[in-house]
């Protein structure tokens, strides 16, 4: 096959996505399948360290043999931190879709070494390696985490400063891993690649290949093959963990539906595929929030989840600060037992402040430049989503999930810690 980014294939399209067996890059790789580009796509390689399964693959994974008339699918097994194994998936590629990414959101699941070596270096080794085999277009799933400073963000543009220090993320470590991460990717923009494509290949001459990036951030994505919102949400109701809501007001947020999310970077390989140097240049290098959905509360966003498992919407209040007390005090005991033996936990000071504080990141003009409109409507993506959680749990205890025996049992360790609390406060004098 050809090396050059711009030739790729006569036929369409190649492109590779990385984390392509992730909530979103499945989403992405399913819609790739579906044709959803301005131009055909041919082949579509998805590399992971995990196996493609699950609806999203159904129909590719039937044409990993060219059975069908849909694009040739492969898998690709192995890391982005492998800088050779990704220089022979990149090679013929037009298009990489860098997907990948380590998410912790103070959990304490991950070492932060290991969160900044895949978030960071795997973003370094994507990008030398998509120069490497003359890849026209790189396209990064980021977060609006990377420009959410402790506090509300209230319709923060996609020009927005970064936070001035790793400490003043809102979305600690992880948000400061993407925001270096989609750095790297905006200043790699319309670098030159050392393999060279040329425009005939009867020509010897070789025609300058540069390689054009651009970053689309992320809020809130929920829907089909996420593992982080919904189901959570869910399953603490279940649980009868959601009785009450976190703070006293109700803060507007952003939040985004998976096929949407998925659907936004194929609007953004439609413009860097183009041949309109003006439509490029309105994205390339550029790190754009994609957001449309009208915000809304918290529980306003959940209701229909919750409602659907006949879980009921919790009314009675709690203060945050109370919750972000409590919620620090759960990672620092945590943070005493070994890594290996900790058990999973969701309750941060990050997930506290993701509740009660604005977060809204919509970007009319970045939209606009994007050529993107929802494929999805809300209702139909509540739809989806809800079949596709009830499908997940059908012949389950719908009291727990398969991972909820490593959960920590919350009410009880929240009793206890508010006791702690309460001896603390009683020690020190303030009770």
């Amino acid at each position: 096959m050809a090396g050059g980014g711009d030739e790729g294939n006569a036929e369409g399209l190649v492109v590779c996505v990385t984390g392509a067996c992730g909530g979103v890059g499945s989403t992405i790789c399913r819609l790739l399948g579906e044709q959803h580009t301005a131009k055909p796509v041919f082949e579509i390689r998805a590399l992971d360290l995990v196996k493609p399964a699950g609806s999203n693959f159904t129909d590719l994974l039937a044409n990993e043999s060219k059975s069908t008339s849909r694009p040739v699918f492969k898998y690709i097994a192995g890391s982005v931190l492998d800088e050779t194994l990704l220089r022979k998936a990149f090679a013929g590629c037009n298009v990489v879709i860098h997907a990948a990414s380590l998410i912790d959101y103070g959990t304490g699941d991950l070492s932060p070494t290991k969160l900044l070596q895949v978030n960071v270096e795997g973003m370094r080794c994507v990008i030398r390696a998509c120069r490497a085999s003359g890849v026209s277009s790189l396209v990064y799933t980021s977060s609006t985490t990377a420009i959410s400073h402790m506090g509300h963000n209230r319709n923060l543009k996609s020009d927005a400063p970064y936070p001035a220090a790793p400490q003043d993320y809102s979305g600690g470590l992880y948000a400061f891993s993407k925001a270096i991460a989609e750095s790297l990717c905006v200043a790699a923009d319309n670098s030159l690649c050392s393999v060279q494509t040329s425009s005939d290949t009867k020509d010897a001459a070789k025609q300058p290949q540069m390689l054009r990036t651009c970053a689309l951030r992320l809020r809130n994505v929920y829907g089909e093959h996420d593992q982080v919102l919904v189901p959570q949400v869910v399953q603490a109701g279940l649980q009868g963990l959601m009785s009450f809501r976190i703070g006293m007001n109700e803060p507007q947020q952003d939040n985004m539906y998976i096929g949407n999310a998925a659907y936004g970077h194929l609007c953004a390989i439609n413009v860097l595929q183009s041949e309109d140097q003006n439509r490029i240049s309105k994205i390339a290098g550029r790190a754009l929030n994609l957001s449309h959905e009208e915000p809304r509360s918290f529980y306003e966003a959940i209701a229909p989840f919750l409602e659907a498992f006949d879980i009921p919407v919790p009314t009675r209040r709690v203060p945050a600060w109370i919750m972000s007390v409590l919620a620090h005090i759960v990672v620092f005991l945590l943070s005493l037992i070994p890594r290996a033996l900790r058990p999973r936990n969701s309750f941060t000071p990050e997930s506290v402040l993701a509740i009660v504080d604005d977060m809204t990141f919509t970007d009319e003009e970045a939209l606009h430049n994007l050529g993107f409109s929802p494929l999805f409507s809300i209702e139909e993506a509540n739809c989806r989503t809800i079949k596709w959680l009830k499908e997940e749990w059908s012949g389950r205890p719908t009291a727990a999930s398969p991972e909820s025996t490593s959960n920590i049992p919350q009410w009880a360790l929240l009793g206890l810690l508010a006791g702690t609390l309460g001896i603390l406060f009683f020690q020190v004098g303030l009770v």
